[in-house]
C-alpha cells in the first residue's frame, strides 16, 4: 500500500511539475507575444520617424539650395556694387583732373587778362603820348604859319 501511495504521490507530483511547466510556458509565451507587439509598434514608428526624417532631409536640401541661389546673387550683386564703386572712383579721379586742367586754364586766363590789362594801360599812354605830341605839333605848325 506504502508503495502505491508513494507512486501516486510521484504522480500527482510530476502532474503538478507538468502543470507548473506548462504554465510557465503559457506565460512565456504570452509575454513573449506582448515583447513582439511591443517591437511591431517600435518598428512602425522607427519607419514614420525615418519617412519624416527623409522629407525633413529632402526639404533641408532645397532649402540649401535656395540658399546657395540666394548666395550666388547676393555675391552678384556685390560684384556689380564693386564694379560700380571702381567706376565711380575712376570717374571722381577724372573729375579731379579735369577740375585741376580748368583751375591751370582758368589761373592762365587770368595771367592773360592782366597782361592785357597792362598792354592797354600802355598803349593808352602811348596812345596819350602821342596825343600830346600831335596837339604840340599841330600847336606849333598852327604857331608857325599863324607867326
Amino acid at each position: 500500500g506504502i508503495n502505491a501511495e508513494y507512486m501516486g504521490d510521484e504522480l500527482a507530483s510530476k502532474e503538478k511539475a507538468k502543470a507548473d511547466v506548462e504554465n510557465d510556458l503559457k506565460t512565456a509565451k504570452q509575454t513573449l507575444q506582448e515583447k513582439q507587439t511591443a517591437l511591431d509598434k517600435t518598428s512602425k514608428e522607427l519607419k514614420e520617424k525615418e519617412s519624416m526624417l527623409g522629407d525633413l532631409q529632402q526639404q533641408l536640401r532645397i532649402k540649401e539650395e535656395v540658399l546657395a541661389e540666394r548666395e550666388q546673387a547676393l555675391q552678384a550683386k556685390n560684384d556689380q556694387i564693386s564694379e560700380k564703386e571702381s567706376e565711380l572712383n575712376r570717374l571722381r579721379e577724372e573729375t579731379a583732373l579735369v577740375k585741376d586742367e580748368w583751375q591751370a586754364t582758368n589761373e592762365r586766363l587770368q595771367q592773360k587778362s592782366e597782361e592785357l590789362e597792362n598792354i592797354q594801360t600802355q598803349l593808352q599812354s602811348v596812345l596819350g603820348l602821342a596825343r600830346s605830341i600831335t596837339a604840340r605839333t599841330n600847336n606849333d605848325a598852327y604857331s608857325s604859319r599863324h607867326s
